[in-house]
């Protein structure tokens, strides 16, 4: 016996009934919905009694609509196989009510007029003798409707039910809106970082293929410099030099800028010495000051704070770019780098860097576009002086990474200063005792005779020729054998037993990991030293994980080489 779907205890189990359901559906996600409704939509069938449940999807880049959830009764035929990218145009007024928001209630199929005549063309083949179909609809934006068929006997329902049925669909609706957004958002998220992927690939390749031809340039001009020149011929050779080492910081300002443009710059916050860091900048500035005899100070005023965490890596590139700044644009005078202590409380200090110079100076106007990118002061100033306007960008992205902006004050013909401030965690010195370290790099073996040789593993022809050229230079009396690339390299080993090898790193075919990951894997216990034009992030790891003993940048300096290759490969300095 069917139930009296008006009366009022039916329509509170109902009522109940929809609530459970409408807080599943609100629960569920991309993934589960569709599952969800078909749980949902058995469970009102089975209440309700209809012989049939189902809903249907739109697609309105089709003009169709298709049937990818479905409830039957037992004895009941399904039909969602059969009612799959149905086209619109066959359901003018269904189409017509539901794109309206409106429910479409039918008591009797038989009681329909003419205008429904295509409908009931496609109901009666299905046996349908009562229906009823809400929308699913939100914003105006028809996502499809709900249907309920009763195909054994006519089913009444009262305005109460189809209201609590409209609220149902309604929330279905919102739930697919938000899981369609959801989606959407992944699919950009996922594009944004395939992008970000694409572009960190593109710059690492790119910096590769640039570096490369640099450091054949650089190198080939050190061992020039090395070389029995006339007047003429030095003036070239240091010209030829200088230039390929601008070429260098422009391509490195670069790559450090788009990193920072695409987030891929991380502070790493350690120990540091801020004695020693404040040394380490005039050292390493003080012959470019000297060249131009200018006056190169050092202010030190931190009371006991010496040491803070911060990335001392990053702090070092601002000081530089902005020391260099200063001596840049200095004619005469002095240029000063400046640490000073401002306050400190607990274990919590606030540091003040700033360098200072009685240069040119710089007007309120300009000032403006200093941290532009590819700007300087002004035009005539590029010209006069170079750069990119690189520098100052680059340093000011990483102080903003560390909660930090760097000041200008400055005027024409009175000199600059540039000031950031930092709050800095301080910390203890080192004063534990020295422990021995594992060593996780192959051991070392070296086959007494002081005749020593090596391997260059390299695809690059210049590269291969640069090599060789300065250890001869170094090392006269150091055998040295080639390979192409790691194929070549393996095979040559098996008559060739050398005592070190210099290995590239991205090669065809087999680079220069997998090469070494081979050779370990034969049991060989030579050094070996990764030697590439990549700066990616964790490249250095990548290859001591591969096996390598140790990591060159390119470009290469001979004196870099050495200092490298006598840490790994000490019995060198006998052949000096």
């Amino acid at each position: 016996m069917k139930k009296n779907h008006n009366d009022a205890a039916y329509f509170s189990e109902f009522s109940s009934l929809l609530t459970a359901c409408t807080s599943e559906i609100i629960q569920s996600n991309s993934q589960n919905l569709s599952q969800i409704l078909d749980h949902v939509l058995m469970k009102i069938g089975v209440f309700s009694e209809v012989d049939r449940v189902y809903y249907f999807s739109f697609d309105y880049q089709a003009s169709t609509c298709s049937n990818i959830n479905e409830w039957c009764k037992a004895g009941v035929t399904p039909q969602i196989t059969e009612l799959q990218d149905i086209p619109t145009e066959i359901l003018p007024k269904w189409m017509e009510k539901m794109l309206k928001g409106e429910e479409i209630y039918i008591r009797d199929l038989n009681e329909l007029d003419d205008s429904w005549a295509a409908e009931k063309e496609i109901l009666e083949p299905q046996g349908i003798q009562s229906l009823l179909v809400v929308p699913v609809i939100e914003e105006n934006y028809l996502f499809g409707f709900i249907g309920f068929d009763a195909v054994e006997e006519k089913i009444e329902w009262n305005d109460n039910a189809r209201n609590l049925l409209q609220i149902l669909s309604n929330n279905i609706a919102s739930v697919i809106r938000r899981n369609n957004q959801n989606a959407e958002l992944l699919e950009k998220t996922a594009a944004a970082d395939a992008a970000s992927l694409a572009k960190s690939q593109f710059l690492a390749n790119i910096s590769h293929e640039i570096r490369t031809p640099i450091n054949s340039v650089i190198g080939f001009s050190e061992l020039l410099k090395s070389t029995s020149l006339d007047l003429d011929q030095k003036v070239f050779v240091n010209g030829l030099n200088e230039s390929a080492h601008f070429l260098f910081e422009l391509v490195n300002q670069i790559l450090d800028f788009t990193k920072i443009e695409a987030g891929k710059v991380e502070i790493n916050r350690e120990k540091t010495n801020l004695h020693e860091l404040a040394n380490s900048v005039h050292k390493t500035l003080m012959p470019l000051a000297k060249k131009k005899d200018i006056d190169f100070e050092l202010r030190i005023d931190i009371g006991e704070s010496d040491y803070v965490l911060l990335d001392e890596t990053r702090i070092r590139q601002v000081l530089i770019n902005l020391v260099s700044n200063g001596i840049k644009f200095t004619e005469h005078g002095f240029v000063r780098l400046s640490l000073e202590k401002r306050s400190e409380i607990g274990n919590k200090v606030n540091m003040r860097f700033s360098v200072q110079d009685s240069g040119i100076g710089i007007s309120a106007e300009q000032q403006k576009n200093l941290f532009s990118v590819f700007s300087q002061g002004d035009n005539s100033t590029s010209k006069k002086y170079g750069g990119s306007g690189l520098g100052l960008v680059i340093s000011s992205g990483i102080l903003e990474l560390m909660d930090s902006k760097i000041i200008c004050d400055s005027s024409p013909k009175n000199g600059s200063l540039f000031y950031f401030d930092m709050e800095l965690d301080t910390c203890e010195p080192e004063t534990k005792e020295l422990k021995l370290q594992e060593i996780t790099s192959p051991k070392v073996e070296f086959t007494t005779n002081e005749k020593l040789s090596t391997l260059i593993v390299d695809d690059n022809v210049l590269n291969l020729l640069l090599l060789k050229a300065m250890l001869q230079q170094v090392y006269p009396s150091l055998t040295i054998q080639e390979a192409a690339d790691g194929y070549a390299a393996l095979e040559l080993m098996k008559s060739f037993n050398p005592d070190f090898i210099i290995m590239d790193i991205q090669m065809p075919e087999m680079d220069g990991r997998e090469t070494t990951k081979k050779i370990r894997a034969l049991n060989y216990k030579l050094p070996i030293i990764a030697c590439t034009a990549s700066v990616t992030e964790g490249e250095r790891e990548l290859c001591l994980d591969a096996g390598m003993n140790d990591y060159i940048a390119k470009p290469i300096s001979k004196e870099l080489l050495t200092s490298i290759l006598e840490k790994n490969i000490p019995q060198l300095k006998i052949l000096i």
